[in-house]
């Protein structure tokens, strides 16, 4: 599993103090199609990451197996993630520079095999190279130990960690699925800064105590359709209000459709 480096961000959300679950780690596991997901939680919040892993397989023979195994599943203690995004990964900038730009050449109609070799060598480098700088877990790897090790094509780093022990929370019980998201959610785009520089501005003005952290998200749900369906409530605002004091208000727009860069 390659784990790419803006997913190291999600440790800040464990707890190393808690004992019922294992919370002091990040959990990592392949979905039902294959993919890759981490997750992250302290209790109070949760964040899972669900990415591409297609260049795994690009692993093999550089850093190990290449292997995705069905229902993999580990715990890395978040003092070993940490230590594995401080040494095993690479800066965006730095990342660009050992990958390269090279672009294979299209297989073209009466290819001739000077063509194809030529081609199908560009891919391999391609290939090799589409994992320098990121954290590549290795999951063929079962004796309670989890290996994490990357290349940039010069030199390879590895970290061997004991996996987490203790039992996980049932994240996906917390997490709406697309079924629910549909009927009982409605969907707003809103910038993340603004949203999260508004809750925290109007929690300290409301003077709230280190037991009345929360704030309150009052949604506009859109108008009903004739066929039954629930309209996205574009353009409406997010009313953010402190759950003690309800005379502190703030107010976040949501980003305009039309307004959204185009590709």
């Amino acid at each position: 599993m390659l784990i790419p480096k803006n997913v190291f961000s999600i440790g800040k959300f464990t707890d190393q103090d808690c004992t019922r679950y294992a919370l002091g780690g990040v959990r990592l596991e392949r979905g039902e199609a294959g993919e890759a997901i981490a997750i992250a939680t302290d209790g109070r919040r949760l964040v899972a990451v669900e990415w591409d892993d297609s260049n795994n397989k690009n692993a093999a023979g550089q850093l190990g197996s290449g292997e995705a195994v069905e229902n993999y599943e580990t715990i890395i203690p978040v003092d070993d993630w940490r230590e594995a995004e401080k040494t095993l990964t690479l800066p965006d900038n730095k990342r660009a520079k050992v990958v390269g730009n090279a672009i294979a050449p299209k297989a073209v109609e009466n290819e001739n095999e000077s063509q194809r070799k030529q081609r199908e060598a560009v891919e391999k480098t391609i290939a090799k190279r589409s994992i320098y700088g990121q954290c590549y877990c290795d999951e063929s790897t079962t004796n309670g130990s989890v290996k994490l090790s990357s290349t940039d094509g010069q030199k390879t780093r590895s970290l061997e960690c004991k996996t987490a022990d203790g039992r996980f929370p049932n994240w996906r019980d917390v997490i709406p699925n697309d079924d629910k998201l549909k009927t009982e959610y409605v969907s707003l785009t809103i910038d993340w800064q603004l949203l999260a520089q508004a809750c925290e501005v109007v929690a300290k003005a409301a003077n709230a105590g280190a037991d009345q952290r929360g704030v309150e998200l009052l949604v506009p749900i859109g108008e009903a359709a004739s066929d039954g369906e629930q309209r996205e409530s574009d353009g409406q605002p997010v009313l953010i209000r402190h759950n003690v004091d309800a005379k502190v208000t703030g107010v976040v727009m949501p980003m305009a459709t039309d307004q959204r860069p185009k590709r």
